[in-house]
């Protein structure tokens, strides 16, 4: 498998995963997780690369309008995940609240599914 596409699966998994974690933790009101927080669409956008990793030659990286789409996604999802990232930086100035790192993992995941995308258009890396 190609080693882009790999990466790109794995950090489907951990953003996934990451969505329960918490994104802002208020002292009176508990923590909100990033489902409760809205960063699901970051990972929903996810969800388009992780699907062109899973099927087609996963020997190969990807062709060129397949890659391009799993950029824009992946870009979109950082962009959408930085806006999260910055609303929860908002709500902890203007309250007794501190970041958590949920927002932070998947802004990460994001970031290395961009890379991986964009790494998927060499066809061979081995």
């Amino acid at each position: 498998m190609h080693p882009s596409r790999v990466v790109i699966v794995l950090g489907a998994i951990v953003g996934t995963a990451a969505l329960s974690l918490p994104v802002v933790e208020f002292s009176a009101r508990g923590s909100v997780n990033g489902i409760e927080g809205d960063l699901w669409p970051a990972m929903a956008l996810i969800g388009f690369p992780t699907l062109i990793a899973v099927f087609g030659d996963r020997a190969e990286g990807f062709t060129k309008l397949s890659a391009l789409a799993a950029i824009t996604a992946s870009s979109g999802a950082l962009v959408f995940t930085a806006f999260k990232i910055a609303d929860a930086v908002k709500a902890t100035n203007d309250t007794a609240a501190t970041l958590g790192l949920g927002g932070w993992v998947v802004g990460g995941v994001c970031l290395v599914v961009l890379v991986a995308s964009v790494s998927a258009l060499t066809k061979r890396l081995a």
